[in-house]
């Protein structure tokens, strides 16, 4: 692993991104506040399901597009995708996305991703932690992981989170950024608790504006040079999601994530 800390490397985990998504921390600068609203388990805890349009839901599969004749549809195969925890055997998954995606390790906070022994570490650091502030799921297309959404920053003072996701680069432009992050919210919103989440991206990042206008976050205002990566600042948008607003007409993949 790098010389990075624990905290480091939560904190560049919660910038990851799909399309070079950042998950800028919030303003109070406290990227992962602990306690409150946790078992024993270190589990997040239930609260009372609140008011919102329930999207539909779906066996998560993602068949060809828009194949150009029969021919074509009869021998792509389908795609079964489904949102679950990390294992441990998705270490060489993870090293196959740190080595095929641009800036995936930038985003990572410069882990050490380059065997899959050490993907095996950070898995087992990072993604199967048993905290109450901070939740990682693998994106699985056909059982294999090949993206990640998460929840951090959660505050229960006020119910709210913040959100994140990355796809690796063969499998992006497949809507799969998108379904896991509508289906992280819902899972967030119905089954945790909480009322507010949101993330950030740079202004000049489009694709992870769409992902995140797609899954029903709204855009709410840009932060002046809030990143720098190397000598270079970037603006970031901020966008949110409330458990009020209404859900995107989009289907919620399958979960398993209490």
């Amino acid at each position: 692993m790098s010389s990075s800390s624990p905290s480091q490397i939560c904190l560049a985990v919660a910038r990851g991104s799909t399309y070079a998504l950042e998950a800028v921390p919030p303003p109070h600068g406290k990227p992962f506040p602990r306690g409150g609203g946790s078992s024993s388990s270190g589990r997040l805890a239930k609260r009372p399901l609140r008011p919102s349009r329930q999207p539909r839901f779906s066996l998560g599969w993602l068949g060809p597009r828009r194949p150009a004749d029969r021919d074509q549809r009869a021998t792509i195969p389908p795609v079964t995708v489904a949102l679950r925890h990390w294992r441990e055997d998705d270490a060489a998954a993870l090293h196959t996305a740190a080595m095929t995606t641009p800036n995936l390790l930038l985003q990572l906070g410069g882990a050490d991703l380059q065997t899959t022994a050490a993907c095996l570490d950070f898995i087992k650091r990072f993604f199967v932690m048993d905290r109450s502030d901070i939740q990682n799921f693998a994106i699985a297309a056909n059982g294999e992981a090949v993206g990640n959404v998460g929840l951090s920053n959660i505050e229960r003072a006020h119910d709210t989170g913040w959100t994140y996701y990355w796809v690796a680069a063969q499998h992006q432009r497949q809507g799969l950024a998108t379904r896991g992050l509508t289906t992280l919210a819902h899972w967030a919103f119905h089954d945790v608790g909480l009322f507010r989440l949101e993330l950030g991206h740079r202004v000049n990042n489009p694709t992870s504006c769409a992902v995140a206008t797609r899954a029903g976050f709204a855009a709410e205002g840009v932060e002046r040079s809030k990143l720098r990566y190397g000598d270079q600042r970037f603006d970031v948008e901020l966008h949110a999601r409330l458990a009020t607003d209404p859900a995107p007409d989009l289907s919620v993949l399958p979960y398993h994530l209490n």
